[in-house]
């Protein structure tokens, strides 16, 4: 089947089918447009993450033949696949060029490293030079990313080997901001610090690296000695190093520290320009026990999205404050904000400590009827422990029953130690035997 083909069939709901390819039909394109006119179409939807018409752009170039005739529309194509986190699309595409560029290999890093496909991008990296091409600053600076990311401080080092021996980084910052932060994100802050120190010029983003490294590693009262470093050096903090320093004085609860940053952000009028510091904010209080600041500045987030709200729940929820934790989940509902995996397991388990069993029904129910949401293995664990200490154990029972294969260990487990605590020996016997045989299906599969 050829490609055109598969991209039509595959996304039969996002994709044109082979009727209506080309995008004249939907007066998109009425004439077949320059090259720069289709490169610059398929980065806006790369920019705005925008896959259906992505997937669209791809048809009708496939459809005129314009891979295979241009090499910057098919390396645009496999940017915007990667950059969107359709990684078997890129790799697709990247497969059917006629020519594989430096470019090419690059886009492909760079999706694997994004979207923390450490391995694979480091698998690409290998393979690019196998074809006896040669990296540019680009493909380090993406590579040495997903070296970070995995932790592989031996192939990151053999990089930055390779670079001192180009001289690439006696002029190029964005590379020295890059092996900072890898060996920041591999804990080897020594390195980290001397490469910072060689540097001619440290910018916001090179201490950023460290800062969120050390923070990484639990080291936040090293992380807030960056910060302080940085300023020192008269630079200014960015939303992303406030946002790191706020989570690294939650980790240590430095909340006058917190206040301090607290103060700058307002001063800086931050608070109402980005949603992660923010959030930032409002987790930082909760860590620290301030609940009433916390949700003070909740309060006045000019928008506030699942992840504010979920950290505002799970610090209600730290604190036993269960009357909070279900008040604030219905707010969040009524302002159409869609719950996550994580508010769902916040919310059953105070469902769970609390005995509300009809309650945990109903919001295990909604997960999938209002909000389309799968539960996973973490919330049927939740609601076969609730049924269990209930007394309703045909309810836990069918839960697990219904389960996926994989999830139905981990509940037969927690169902044999819900009946333990009862002194339930027989419930407690019949579950080990279920999990044993399960135990034994697995293994043949």
């Amino acid at each position: 089947m050829g490609l055109e083909k598969r991209v039509t069939n595959a996304h039969h709901n996002t994709q044109p089918t082979s009727h209506d390819t080309s995008l004249a039909s939907n007066g998109y394109l009425q004439r077949l447009p320059p090259p720069a006119t289709l490169v610059t179409l398929i980065r806006a939807c790369a920019k705005q993450n925008d896959l259906p018409k992505g997937h669209t752009l791809h048809a009708y170039v496939l459809k005129n033949g314009l891979i295979s005739a241009n090499i910057f529309i098919g390396n645009t194509l496999l940017s915007m696949y990667a950059k969107c986190g359709a990684l078997a699309r890129a790799r697709q595409v990247f497969d059917e060029l006629s020519i594989k560029s430096v470019v090419s290999w690059t886009a492909l890093i760079d999706g694997y490293a994004q979207h923390r496909l450490g391995r694979e991008a480091l698998k690409c990296f290998k393979e690019m030079k196998c074809h006896g091409l040669s990296p540019d600053g680009q493909t380090f600076a993406c590579t040495l990313k997903a070296c970070g990311n995995i932790g592989d401080l031996e192939e990151g080092e053999r990089i930055h080997e390779e670079m001192s021996e180009r001289n690439l980084l006696e002029t190029n910052v964005v590379l020295c901001n890059a092996v900072v932060d890898m060996y920041a994100k591999c804990g080897e802050f020594v390195k980290a610090q001397q490469v910072l120190e060689k540097l001619p010029f440290r910018s916001e983003i090179c201490w950023n690296g460290l800062i969120a490294g050390y923070l990484q590693h639990g080291q936040g009262e090293r992380a807030l000695d960056c910060l302080d470093r940085m300023q020192h050096e008269g630079l200014s903090p960015t939303a992303v190093t406030f946002a790191c320093a706020l989570k690294a004085c939650g980790s240590t609860i430095a909340i006058e520290r917190g206040e301090e940053l607290h103060g700058e952000i307002m001063r800086r009028e931050l608070l109402g320009k980005n949603s992660v510091v923010g959030t930032a904010l409002v987790d930082m209080y909760i860590k620290c026990g301030a609940l009433a600041k916390a949700q003070k500045v909740f309060d006045v987030l000019p928008a506030r999205n699942v992840v504010s709200w979920t950290a505002l729940i799970a610090g209600y929820a730290e604190e036993g404050r269960h009357d909070h934790i279900f008040g604030s989940f219905n707010r969040m509902v009524s302002e159409n904000v869609k719950p996550n995996l994580v508010t769902y397991v916040i919310v059953l388990n105070a469902c769970r400590r609390l005995g509300l069993v009809n309650e945990a029904q109903s919001y295990f129910e909604s997960m999938s009827t209002s909000h389309g949401i799968l539960p996973t293995f973490k919330h049927r664990i939740c609601m076969v422990s609730l049924f269990g200490f209930a007394g309703y154990l045909d309810k836990a029972m069918s839960v697990i029953k219904r389960s996926p294969l994989p999830d139905r260990l981990p509940a037969w487990s927690a169902l044999i130690s819900t009946c333990q605590k009862l002194g339930n020996v027989k419930l407690a016997r019949e579950a080990f035997e279920h999990a044993v045989q399960l135990h034994e299906e697995i293994e043949l599969l």
